[in-house]
Parts: C-alpha cells; structure tokens; sequence
C-alpha cells in the first residue's frame, strides 16, 4: 500500500496567463481524454467549499485536514482544478496543509490560474506561512505560461450582442428588466426561499428556472461563494438589476463578491440578463492598487494552531473556519471582511477575467449553452422579437 502511494514528481500540470488564452479549454481537452477511472474536475470555489463540508463533519478531530485528503484521493487519483486564486489566510493554510498530505500521498493536480505560482496569494497577511505550498506545487507540477505575445483575450471573438446586458441605467431601466422577467417566466414571480451552505437560507425573487435580484442585495450583503452557487444551481437564469461601476477603493468587497458571482455563474453556464451603469470594460476602470491593512500587518496564525470547521456560524446559519482561536473567513462569511483579509491584488487579477466574461455572455455562442432547452428556445424568440433592445448600448 505505501508503495502504490508513493507519488510522482511533476506528473501535474499549472497554467496560468491572462484572461481568454484558453487555459480551461486545454484542461477540460485533457480531463475528457485522460484515461483515469478516479478523476475530478472542479471549480476552485466549489472545491474550497467542499473540503470546508468536510471538515465541518470532522469538528474538532485531530487532524481532520488528513481525514478529508484522504477522502478527496479515495474519490480522485487526478484532480482537475479551475481558475485558482487564494485571497485570505484562512483558505492559504487550509491549502497548505491539505496538499501537503495530498501531494504525498501521489494525487495529480491539473490547475488553471490567472497567477504563476510565485505571484499566488500575493501581499497577503502571514505569506512566509504560505510559501512551502508554492514551493510543492512547482515540485510535483510542470508550469506553463499561457500569455499571448499580443494579449489577445479569444473570448472577445464571439459577438457581441449585448440585448441582455442594458446601460446606462436610464430611468426606464427597471421597466426593461421587469419586461425580460416576465416575457421569460409569463407571472411577476415571488419570494423564493434558498437553501445555502451549511443550514443558511435567504430569499430572491422568481419563478420557474428564472432568478431576479439586485447587485445591492447579492454583493453588498454577506454573500459568498456558496450564495452564488446554491442560486446558479437552482436558476438557469438570473436577473440582476442595477451593477454600479466599481473602481473606488471603497468597493473593494462589493467587487470580489461580483467577480466571484460572474465565476460561478460562467462555470455553470447560467445565463445573465442586467442593468449596470457602465459597460463590462468600465465596470473596473482604475484596478485597485492599495492594501488595506497594508504591509508588514501581521496575524498570530502560526503552523502549530489547528485549522477547523466549527458551530454552524451562530444567528447567520453559517460555518465559521477557525485558525487557532482565531475566527475567519474563506468566502465571504461570518469573521474579518474579505477585504480586512488580503491586499487589493485579486481584484487587480480577477476583475480583467470577469470583465472578459461578461463580454463573452453575450454573445449567441454562450447563451446557446444554457442549460435549459426552454430557456434557450425563448431567448432567441425573444431575441428575435427584439425585446429589452430599448436600453441595450
């Protein structure tokens, strides 16, 4: 048995480079050919979340992080990880220890990301604390850069229609969006009850495989990654009213949690219908360059204090992930602001990528991926109807 799990030096492989190289297109060639029984292919996100269920089951185990690596590698010889980006503390140690037992136990990571390996986690608290991880990584996988000389970002060469993304938010805006909800759903739809993670629930508006909510509700509230996902899952399509523009420093957390609601929806192939101030490229004109708790800012979150799940996040309904006795966050959950967390260098890398697929969910291509036969089939009679042309630029 030790033998069999005596791993494989540089059998992974890490990509990375700018938006719309193709980097996903090449993992997903590779897990769709792959002749391995035991795979997975997972978004970062749906991953993270999932590794936090598992340890949420564990408690206070000792030793849960090695419990759940080896549940992950009985399920999975290859892993297949999409779009990775570590943003806070809590999910850099988490990381490091799990891939620790991973790696040694002979599991093989296939892994996109906008960021090469040195730049993972990038002015965020406590890195030194960090960087053995990025030194395995580059051990067991072969890294390739995927940057175009010129920069081309080949999601763009799908057309544009943009009928479904409507700016600037004139003042009959709201009337355009209330007409798209209801030539897709035929009734003004009603509060819907949601199951999220780990017990929470909230309420949107909808009816049928239709959602509708507002950018003030969805990324100004303590959504997360998890939020976005249970709706993704539930509705094929969302509505989401009034986007502000979101380059001042003071948007920081409404932006992370808007390019992590893109993600999972692109991820999932949810079809998006919205208002915004801007258009995509405006919507992060001047990136954010400043960390907030700023440099040198330190955390007592050393390698000997334990990392687990614990309650189900008091009156919230949420998980809280512990680091010692310390409470943090991961995704936008109960515990230190998602911006009180890292420096300003993920939205600075993520927001081009968000940006380049909002573009793409535009175009004829990506709606003919949505996953509702229905729901494609009314969209290009609706499409053909010209309906909702009124506030599209």
């Amino acid at each position: 048995m030790a033998r069999w799990y005596q791993p494989s030096a540089q059998l992974g492989i890490y990509m990375h480079g700018s938006v719309g190289t193709g980097k996903t297109l090449l993992m997903d060639l590779f897990y769709n050919q792959v002749p391995v029984r035991r795979k997975r292919r997972v978004h970062f996100h749906s991953f993270m979340l999932d590794v936090q269920k598992r340890l949420h089951k564990y408690g206070r185990v000792d030793d849960a992080v090695r419990l759940v690596a080896w549940q992950l590698l009985e399920q999975s010889r290859v892993l297949c990880l999409d779009e990775v980006e570590v943003t806070d503390i809590a999910d850099a140690l988490m990381l490091k220890r799990l891939f620790e037992v991973l790696w040694a136990m002979g599991i093989v990571v296939v892994a996109t990301s906008n960021s090469a390996p040195d730049q993972l986690y990038e002015d965020g608290l406590n890195r030194q604390l960090f960087l053995p991880f990025i030194r395995r990584l580059k051990e067991n996988c072969n890294v390739y850069s995927l940057n175009t000389m010129d920069g081309k970002d080949y999601r763009r060469r799908h057309a544009w229609s943009g009928h479904l993304y409507h700016c600037p938010v004139a003042e009959n805006v709201d009337g355009i969006m209330d007409e798209w909800f209801l030539k897709l759903t035929g009734v003004e739809g009603t509060d819907q009850r949601i199951e999220g993670f780990m017990g929470r629930s909230f309420r949107i508006l909808a009816a049928e495989d239709v959602g509708r909510a507002s950018f003030s509700y969805l990324c100004k509230s303590a959504f997360g990654a998890a939020d976005y996902i249970a709706i993704a899952e539930m509705y094929s399509v969302l509505l989401l009213d009034r986007i502000p523009r979101l380059s001042d420093p003071s948007c920081e957390n409404e932006a992370r949690r808007f390019i992590n609601l893109i993600d999972i929806l692109y991820e999932t192939n949810t079809i998006l219908i919205c208002s915004a101030e801007v258009p995509p490229d405006s919507l992060f004109f001047d990136p954010l360059q400043r960390c907030v708790l700023g440099r040198g800012h330190s955390l007592d979150a050393t390698e000997e204090k334990g990392i687990r799940i614990v309650g189900e996040g008091g009156s919230s309904g949420r998980s809280t992930l512990m680091i010692g006795n310390m409470e943090w966050s991961a995704t936008g959950r109960q515990g230190a602001s998602l911006a009180d967390l890292t420096g300003a260098s993920f939205t600075r890398k993520a927001a081009p990528r968000a940006v380049s697929r909002l573009v793409e969910m535009q175009s004829d291509m990506y709606v003919a991926r949505a996953r509702s036969t229905h729901i494609r089939t009314r969209l290009a009679e609706l499409d053909r109807m010209d309906v909702g042309s009124r506030g599209a630029h």
